[in-house]
């Protein structure tokens, strides 16, 4: 079972506002000062959650082996093996429109490839920075949201970074920030996933 571990997280209160109908979630990280034997991968992920806080179908659970949602409402861009600071790392595309009515939020979260066999944490990641944009762009506007996170220990080789929560007939913004122990596969068998 994944242990959470709550963290303070930067985030200015006007992010938990009504959010557009569809949005670009992009992920950016640093590996920077890592200087380990295998290449550090971070991956961002996201999961479909019903009332009771679990997927409700495998299809529900979005990640560099299933790109896409079985409904299309949620879409990650593809895979980013390197990271780096000042780009996006990863991204996800959510259409809140086309997400069923027994999904009540899209818990969005960061993961370390074979972290515990590579010997990796969120220790050696800094600069993680979560930006919501509303998608299609207009006019050039990037109608941004955007919160940073503190770095993570020694033993967090998952984080639960937000989640974008129906409240009534809109969706909001609600910064995590939390870490787990277990990397992915502690994190979907917490979350409902068949693994």
């Amino acid at each position: 079972m994944a242990e959470i571990q709550n963290k303070d997280t930067n985030v200015n209160e006007t992010f938990e506002r009504r959010l557009p109908e569809r949005m670009r979630v992009t992920l950016s990280w640093s590996t920077g000062g890592y200087d380990g034997a295998a290449e550090l991968d971070v991956d961002a992920s996201a999961f479909l959650l019903g009332t009771d806080g679990t997927v409700q179908r495998n299809a529900d659970f979005v990640f560099y082996g299933n790109l896409q949602s079985g409904d299309g409402a949620v879409v990650h861009t593809g895979d980013n093996l390197k990271g780096g600071p000042g780009g996006d790392s990863e991204a996800l595309l959510v259409d809140t429109a086309k997400l069923p009515g027994d999904v009540t939020s899209v818990l969005i979260a960061l993961t370390i490839y074979e972290a515990q066999e590579r010997g990796q944490s969120f220790a050696q990641v800094s600069d993680v920075t979560v930006r919501l944009t509303k998608e299609p762009q207009e006019n050039g506007s990037r109608g941004e949201l955007r919160f940073d996170l503190p770095k993570g220990s020694a033993d967090e080789t998952a984080l639960a970074v937000c989640e974008i929560v129906r409240l009534g007939d809109e969706w909001c913004l609600k910064p995590i920030g939390a870490g787990y122990r277990g990397g992915l596969y502690a994190l979907c068998k917490s979350l409902g996933v068949n693994v």
